[in-house]
């Protein structure tokens, strides 16, 4: 998993030193352009997720990733 588990506690195998979303989002942005097809999200498990935190990253996520699509 990419995102640092105190961004994202609610994976399957949590692991130290990921990255933030701050960090993710400027990887995504730095490959953006038009032969990219879509992003994925591999692993998200409420279960684990403490207090909805990877929940609303997720949701940060991808509003962010949406109003990149709409600026073109």
């Amino acid at each position: 998993d990419v995102l640092d588990p105190a961004y994202a506690p609610g994976v399957g195998q949590p692991l130290p030193f990921g990255l933030a979303p701050r960090e993710v989002l400027g990887l995504l942005f730095a490959g953006w352009g038009d032969k990219l097809a879509g992003v994925s999200v591999s692993e998200f498990l409420p279960a684990r997720d403490a207090n909805d935190r990877t929940l609303e990253l997720l949701g940060w996520l991808v509003e962010r990733l949406l109003l990149k699509w709409a600026e073109g």
